[in-house]
This record gives C-alpha cells, sequence and structure tokens, in this order.
C-alpha cells in the first residue's frame, strides 16, 4: 500500500512510527514483568530456592531496557545537511540562475532559493536545511559539481539541471524532507534497541517493519527517478542525458580511483593534487569506461534516494549500452559551457580542490600511524606525533605508554607491546601477561592506585595496543602481497 504514492508511503511510515514506538513500550515492559516474575517462579519452583539477588538483576536489566526505549524515541535527529561548496548568487552565476528559472518556469514549478557549487562528483536537489561555507540555507536548494559541469557540454549539463527541476517539480524534495527524519528516528531507535541487551527481541519485531518499508522507498524512488529522466529527455534529448549519465558516472569512477591509489602510497604525501590528476588522466580513463564490463551495475550518487542501475535508466530513454555507443557518449566533445559562465569558476574550484587535497593528506598521514612500525627516524617520528607518549600519575608511582611500550615506575623494564601475551582485566587490577627471552611472565596494576586515572589509563592502553595491532596486521598484509621467489 506504501509504494502506491508518496503521500500515501509518508503516511504509512508516520502512522507505522506512532503506533510501532509505543508497541515495543509495551513489549519491553511486558517482556521485564515477565523475566521478573520468571526469576523468582523458576528457582521456586524447580530448586525451592528464593533468590533475592537474581531478582534484583532481572529488575535492573528490565528497567534498563524499557529505559533504552523510551530515551531511543525522544532522541532526536539532525537531517540537515552537511555541504562543501559556495552558495552562488546572480554575480557570480547570472545566466546559469537565468537558465535555471526559465526552466523551472517551463515545468511549472518555483525555481532553487539558493545555488550551491562544490567539487563533489554529484548533482542533486533538497528542502532539508544545508550548511555550505558555515551559513545555513532553507528551502530549496540545487546543488551542481564545479568539476563535472567542466567535463559536460552545455546541452548534457541542461539534460542534468533538468532531470534536477523535474525533482522540484513532482514534489519528490518535500517528501524527502518529510520522510528522511522519520527514517533517521527509526533507525536510530533500532540501532539503540540493538544495542540495549534485553531489547533485542523487540529490535526484531520493529526491524520486520523497517526491512518491509525498506522496499517501499526504494520501489518508489526509482519511479521517481524514471520520471525525471523522461522530464529531462524531453527538455533536452535523451542522448544528451544518456551521455551526461555516463560521463558523471566514469568521472565519480575514475576519482575514486585516484583518491584510492593515492590513499594507499606507503610514504608521507608533501601534496596530494587530486585535481590535477584527475584532469590529466581522465580522458584516457573514459577511453578505457566504456569498454568495462561494470557498466550496467553503475548507480549515481545522490545524499538521500537510492537510484537505479545506468543500465535500466538507459533502456528507458530508448538509448542501447553497448560498447559502441558508450564510447561514443563519453567521448563526445566537452565544452564546460556553463561551468565557464560562473565567474571566477576557477578561483572557487581550486580553494575547495585546495582545502580539500590538505585534508585528505592529513587524513592520509593519520593512517600512516596505523601502518607503520617504525623502520626509520621519520617514520618513528610520524608514529610519535599521532600518538605521543602519555603519562598518568598513581601512588604506587607513575604510568608511562607510548608507541610501542607500558612502562611502570616500580619496574626494572618496560613491557614492548611486541612482547604481550595477553591482557585480563578484573573490577580491582589489570594483568599483563608476556614473554621475556621466551619466558612468560606477568605484571599487575591495582586501579586503587591511580584514583581517577584508572578508566583514562585503560582506554590509553586499549588505544595505543590497538594501533600496535593494526600496525603488525598491515605489515603483514604488505608480506603476503609480494610475489613468491621460486
Amino acid at each position: 500500500m506504501s509504494s502506491r504514492s508518496q503521500s500515501i508511503q509518508f503516511l504509512t511510515l508516520e502512522l507505522g512510527w506512532n503506533i510501532l514506538k509505543l508497541v515495543g513500550v509495551f513489549q519491553t515492559i511486558a517482556q521485564g514483568l515477565m523475566l521478573f516474575a520468571l526469576s523468582y517462579w523458576v528457582t521456586a519452583l524447580w530448586f525451592n530456592v528464593f533468590v533475592p539477588k537474581l531478582m534484583i538483576i532481572v529488575a535492573i536489566l528490565a528497567a534498563g531496557a524499557a529505559l533504552v526505549v523510551v530515551k531511543a524515541i525522544f532522541t532526536r535527529v539532525n537531517s540537515n545537511l552537511e555541504a562543501d561548496g559556495f552558495a552562488l548568487d546572480d554575480s557570480l552565476a547570472g545566466s546559469l540562475w537565468q537558465h535555471v528559472r526559465a526552466m523551472c518556469s517551463n515545468l511549472n514549478t518555483e525555481p532553487p532559493n539558493q545555488l550551491i557549487a562544490g567539487i563533489d562528483s554529484n548533482f542533486f536537489v533538497i528542502e532539508n536545511p544545508v550548511t555550505a561555507n558555515e551559513t545555513l540555507y532553507r528551502g530549496r536548494t540545487l546543488y551542481v559539481s564545479l568539476p563535472l559541469l567542466k567535463q559536460l557540454n552545455g546541452s548534457e549539463a541542461d539534460a542534468v539541471l533538468a532531470h534536477e527541476m523535474a525533482h522540484f517539480q513532482a514534489g519528490d524534495t518535500i517528501y524527502s524532507k518529510k520522510i528522511a527524519p522519520l527514517v533517521a528516528r527509526f533507525d536510530r531507535y533500532l540501532l539503540a534497541l540493538s544495542e540495549g541487551g534485553a531489547t533485542t527481541p523487540v529490535f526484531y519485531f520493529m526491524n520486520c517493519f523497517r526491512a518491509l518499508f525498506e522496499l517501499s522507498l526504494s520501489k518508489l524512488s526509482r519511479e521517481r527517478e524514471f520520471r525525471a529522466d523522461q522530464v529531462a529527455a524531453q527538455l533536452a534529448s535523451p542522448r544528451d542525458l544518456a551521455a551526461a549519465l555516463l560521463k558523471i558516472a566514469a568521472y565519480s569512477t575514475y576519482r575514486a580511483k585516484v583518491q584510492d591509489e593515492l590513499f594507499g602510497h606507503n610514504a608521507v604525501l608533501q601534496e596530494a593534487n587530486i585535481c590535477d590528476r584527475i584532469e590529466r588522466g581522465f580522458a584516457e580513463f573514459a577511453s578505457q569506461f566504456a569498454d568495462s564490463g561494470g557498466l550496467v551495475e553503475l548507480h549515481s550518487a545522490h545524499p538521500f534516494d537510492s537510484h537505479p542501475a545506468m543500465s535500466a535508466r538507459l533502456e528507458a530513454l530508448g538509448v542501447p549500452l553497448n560498447k559502441e555507443q558508450a564510447r561514443s557518449l563519453l567521448m563526445s566533445r566537452s565544452d564546460g559551457r556553463w561551468y565557464f559562465e560562473i565567474d571566477r569558476a576557477a578561483d572557487l574550484e581550486r580553494a575547495q580542490w585546495d582545502e580539500f587535497e590538505e585534508n585528505f593528506r592529513k587524513l592520509h598521514e593519520q593512517s600512516l600511524a596505523f601502518r607503520y612500525l617504525p623502520s626509520n627516524e621519520e617514520e618513528r617520528q610520524l608514529v610519535v606525533r599521532e600518538f605521543p607518549e602519555v603519562r598518568f600519575e598513581s601512588s604506587g608511582g607513575d604510568i608511562v605508554i607510548d608507541f610501542e611500550k607500558i612502562q611502570h615506575a616500580t619496574w626494572e623494564a618496560p613491557i614492548y607491546f611486541r612482547d604481550f601475551v595477553q591482557c585480563m582485566n578484573s573490577d580491582n587490577d589489570l594483568t599483563v601477561q608476556y614473554k621475556l627471552d621466551g619466558k612468560s611472565q606477568k605484571k599487575t596494576l591495582k586501579y586503587g592506585s591511580f584514583k581517577q586515572e584508572a578508566v583514562p589509563m585503560l582506554a590509553a592502553l586499549q588505544q595505543y595496543y590497538g594501533r600496535y595491532l593494526s600496525a603488525v596486521a598491515y605489515q603483514r598484509y604488505l608480506e603476503e602481497q609480494k610475489p613468491s621467489e621460486l
């Protein structure tokens, strides 16, 4: 029933959420009362024993489960979108604004309230609040990709813009705005139930409705995309839209490939130059992309909706997806018309790429700290920068943890992570078993001596030892990838 229309879908979800959240509360309470009763009757009838402690424990678990359910119901979820980009006003993109407004007039729908240009590899429209460049925007938002505008000719970009405006015309963004927060709240609710222990039975009950509703969401999402494609094909042409879809998919795939290869480097990147690498190699990649066997499985990116497979969309447009046609569409000349109609487009794009590449480089360095078992001073300094020495005070002497070992003031020598066998944690102490010169040994740390620093000390030990284990696993992976010598 919910798949008949967007309005029915929203009403079904809203009604289902409001009914099922109450059912979940009552089910949790009933389950808790039943367990509490069983904690008495099972021991009393079967063993003739009355165990107050067991009843108290069960009562605490039942109360905790009920609290988890109630808290999850009232937890608010932020459905605002964080978008990297700059808002373009008429002074920067007058021609583009005029074109979009004329297109909306043609479709008898209101134009977007703001046009945000960024470097993400997609186009989309939403009516959820959007934050871009530390400014909150409300109303209708059209997001355009500057790198993609540069790869598309004018008519191809027109087809994409028409597709997005068709979503406004059909009210798709209104329903997405209504449904997205409800779905997010439901998913947060399910997550809380799955982690609540005693609420697990309620989780499986509630998840049945969520799984069935997802089928409805997917079905209507695909129908929305097919309808928007048909509108775009009428305002532009099926071929222009097909070419745009393929170029967007090829660009997104190549960008991911470039970033994955860069992130895989095991040395510090002095500079990322992602934008330049993409622009230098995209033409060659696009010519090979047409021969790819994975074209039929490609989907377009969007922050909220799932999209149909590329083959289904092109088939609906009447454009056959074969290698010859794909190559022709992908290799068609791209004049970047709307990119060059934006004043200072190159500066705006470059500023965003500079920020993105710097953040990418920093993230890459952080990842290297989890890969290195330092073999030189440069690698050691990088790991120390991310995992500096930490000190914790205790009445029995300070304890110091760094990226490779743990040292207590009363120990003759530190214990290196490479010698760890296991750590045993109890309510009162932590026991570290390790091997030294082939002999099994152990050290015990009493939590009482740390006062307020026992928990931070344990967290630091887990974090630093976890880093060491990650590095060991990664180095083992590199060894396995080396070609075997015959």
